[in-house]
């Protein structure tokens, strides 16, 4: 265990024990020193290559191992996963999906590439840049702008 460096009572695991099963049986196990599992996926996957020389053709897993990078990695590989994306859970509950101000709740009209705010003004797309995250994530974050119009009298 990581000692409690805040205070709060809350012990924080220093491993990430990993194991994939396949028809009941633990087919492969591997520890990490990340406390997330989706960076550790990629590398568990080809500790099982180079035990058995292949690749399983289909992977299940919770959302926690849900990342662009992971995704990427399955299809590159030809492997068929059943994970769903981090954010699923999130956008299936009321308060995500009534927040009119969110991106993802906002009207887009794709032929001419802009959104719709909630007072009906156009937003136009400013700038999309890529983010390098902690581990070799590459991330596309979207800026948009509503222009401002002000009625002077």
């Amino acid at each position: 265990m990581k000692e409690d460096h805040m205070k709060n009572g809350e012990l924080k695991s220093a491993y990430n024990i990993q194991i994939s099963t396949e028809g009941q049986f633990i087919t492969n196990d591997s520890i990490h020193q990340r406390p997330d599992d989706f960076t550790t996926f990629i590398s568990h996957m080809n500790q099982f290559k180079a035990h058995y020389d292949k690749l399983s053709d289909i992977v299940c897993a919770d959302s926690g191992y849900g990342s662009e990078q992971n995704y990427t990695y399955y299809e590159d590989k030809e492997i068929e996963a059943f994970i769903k994306y981090n954010y699923f859970h999130k956008e299936q509950k009321r308060n995500y999906k009534k927040n009119i101000f969110l991106v993802a709740n906002l009207f887009y009209n794709s032929q001419q590439d802009f959104y719709i705010c909630p007072m009906g003004q156009k937003m136009n797309k400013i700038l999309t840049k890529k983010e390098k995250q902690n581990w070799v994530l590459n991330m596309k974050v979207l800026f948009i702008r509503r222009k401002i119009v002000m009625d002077v009298q």
